[in-house]
């Protein structure tokens, strides 16, 4: 069908660019190599480097990698076999929990069949599997997470009961649908507030997400673990609830480090550089998500698409 044909395509780029990630460096020096020899056929940069990726992506091509780079053909191939594996369980659950999501996260109302999944936000865990993002053909979205989302749940809970006490603002968690080794969650979408009074709601749940956050030690709530949906501030990412505080070295004399720790400001929701010798950057939930250059320095690529 049109809409399997379209996950398939979706899951064999984002397969490929994993797999181009992989070889990047060893492609480049390859690519270095095959310049200086003179063993690239064309007038332009632009033709010689169309000439090496032919060349390089043919069956012979593939086994002069491998062979030179063994450690990346074991890494490549498990790569590949990880991400099918991730995927068949992905379509395995949801079909499975179809029936459920449809009711607890789609309000009953039948979306359509599945036209595509979106695996590219988000970081690579536990051989290969990722947080994807399922959209159905009447437009609605919901995110599969592939890990226990128990935690999320006790804290929609607490949320909840928190926000029926006298005089604390109405916080919102997502809409879940919990299994023992995986999950569904409502998709929330980021939207401006629309009048000063409702941006004033905003900083006053922040303020309540931030206590609550505080005394739960909750940790890592970067910009992309907060969405600012309208008037509501909503975490989407909850895997550092509890988290320990760092060992103390007892031969160092660290009050500031011990301030900090303590602090509202270990949370990562309030404004706080990054120092490197590129500069500075805000990756807190307030503060981040703007494009900016990174303060560390960073491999990138120059002239792509040449030798």
């Amino acid at each position: 069908s049109a809409e399997l044909d379209g996950i398939l395509r979706e899951f064999t780029a984002t397969t490929a660019a994993a797999l181009g990630g992989l070889a990047a460096r060893a492609l480049v020096l390859e690519l270095q190599v095959a310049r200086v020899e003179g063993r690239l056929a064309g007038a332009t940069p632009q033709a010689r480097f169309r000439d090496f990726v032919a060349g390089a992506g043919t069956g012979a091509g593939l086994v002069r990698l491998f062979t030179e780079y063994p450690v990346l053909a074991r890494l490549a191939g498990r790569s590949c076999v990880n991400a099918v594996a991730a995927m068949a369980e992905l379509l395995d659950r949801y079909a499975e929990d179809r029936a459920e999501l449809v009711t607890r996260l789609l309000a009953g109302r039948d979306p359509g069949p599945l036209v595509a999944v979106d695996r590219t936000s988000g970081d690579v865990h536990r051989r290969g599997r990722r947080v994807a993002v399922l959209r159905f053909a009447d437009g609605s979205r919901v995110v599969y997470k592939p890990r226990p989302l128990a935690a999320d749940r006790h804290f929609g809970e607490l949320v909840d009961w928190y926000s029926t006490r006298a005089g604390t603002p109405v916080l919102r968690t997502p809409a879940l649908l919990t299994r023992p080794d995986h999950g569904w969650s409502e998709l929330i979408e980021a939207r401006p507030c629309a009048s000063p009074a409702e941006l004033d709601r905003f900083y006053r749940r922040l303020g309540a997400l931030l206590a609550l956050a505080h005394v739960l030690d909750l940790t890592d709530l970067h910009h992309e673990n907060l969405i600012a949906s309208a008037g509501h501030p909503v975490l989407v990412d909850l895997e550092t609830l509890f988290h320990p505080p760092l060992p103390e070295d007892p031969a160092a004399d660290d009050p500031a480090g011990r301030a900090l720790d303590a602090s509202v400001q270990r949370i990562g929701l309030l404004p706080q550089l990054v120092l490197g010798d590129e500069g500075a950057l805000d990756l807190s939930g307030l503060g981040g998500g703007a494009e900016r250059r990174s303060p560390v320095e960073t491999a990138g690529w120059e002239a792509a698409g040449t030798d």
